[in-house]
């Protein structure tokens, strides 16, 4: 696999002359998802602003976050939007999510647990609420998520 960006980047381990290609989000797909979700939650990330260590998630910093109430059974869609200027890796406890769109895309992406979100990046990921409990959702650079920048999934 090489990584965007990193095209250059000398490749380890092949024999010499081997020949690769490129591995491409397009070729990481997932199963069909159903036609929609029933239950969405648009969640805009935000912060570190001016050197400011607060990190938001719709205006807000955890614990004052918006729970994301989910049912047993439901299939829950977040749409992630990164409004900061810099990565979040955003990682979803006791729950594997499938990537549905990006940028407004629909796609059949790859099951996950973490996805990289960047700046002005959109993506929009559903996962079946099929583990009861309270769940943490929370970008997986420490001093984002130190500052503010997770929520809570709340089983009803």
């Amino acid at each position: 696999m090489v990584y965007e960006a990193h095209e250059a980047d000398p490749v380890q381990g092949l024999p010499s002359g081997a020949r690769f290609r490129p591995v491409r989000s397009a070729d990481l797909a997932g199963p069909p998802h159903p036609a929609g979700p029933d239950r969405s939650y648009a969640l805009t990330l935000s912060g570190g602003m001016m050197g400011s260590d607060v990190w938001t998630i719709n205006g807000r910093s955890y614990p004052q976050t918006d729970r994301l109430n989910v049912r047993p059974g439901e299939r829950v869609r977040l749409r992630l939007f990164n409004m900061s200027m810099e990565d979040h890796p955003m990682h979803l406890h006791g729950h594997t999510f499938q990537v549905v769109a990006v940028d407004g895309r629909p796609v059949d992406g790859p099951l996950k647990d973490t996805l990289t979100v960047r700046h002005m990046e959109q993506y929009e990921i559903e996962f079946v609420a099929n583990n009861p409990g309270v769940w943490l959702f929370h970008c997986h650079n420490l001093v984002h998520m130190g500052g503010g920048l997770m929520a809570e999934v709340h089983y009803r």
